[in-house]
């Protein structure tokens, strides 16, 4: 029944006039399933990440690329360990830093925003002091104006 149809299509002759029309199967599509992390994944994930931090050693380069293997897991955990090795070994990486939190000022990182405004109120209060000013109305001025702001004169 196939044959002369095939013959028909292959030779370019006009198809038979018995030659019954063809109908396909009705085919049923679905989605593909979706890809979902077993435990198991997810345990031989944590395992080679504790073979590849080892292997990495304290090499900032190889411990970065962890980390963004991590990121592509969507391990979190393990890639923040990752980062904190990182800066152990590299102080001053400026990415593994920032994805920390941390906030670079005057030339120092600080774990916070929070401790960074510590550092400068501290900062500024010292050498407002070396400088013999004094605190008013939040602001740091020359104690000898002292007595003219109280009185509104300046």
């Amino acid at each position: 029944m196939l044959l002369p149809l095939l013959l028909a299509l292959l030779t370019g002759t006009p198809v038979p006039a018995a030659a019954p029309a063809l109908s396909a199967p009705a085919a049923t599509l679905s989605a593909p399933a979706p890809v979902v992390a077993t435990l198991d994944d997810e345990a031989d994930r944590k395992e080679e990440w504790k073979k590849k931090k080892e292997e990495a050693g304290e090499d900032a380069e190889k411990l970065w690329d962890l980390y963004l293997w991590c990121d592509a897991y969507g391990m979190k955990n393990e890639g923040r360990k990752t980062l904190l090795a990182l800066v152990r070994v590299d102080e001053n990486h400026k990415e593994a830093r920032e994805l920390l939190g941390h906030v670079y000022y005057d030339g120092q990182w600080f774990k916070s925003q929070k401790a960074a405004d510590r550092y400068k109120e501290k900062e500024e209060k010292r050498r407002a002091e070396e400088e013999g000013l004094v605190k008013y109305k939040d602001e740091w001025v020359k104690k000898e104006d002292l007595p003219y702001l109280k009185k509104g004169f300046v």
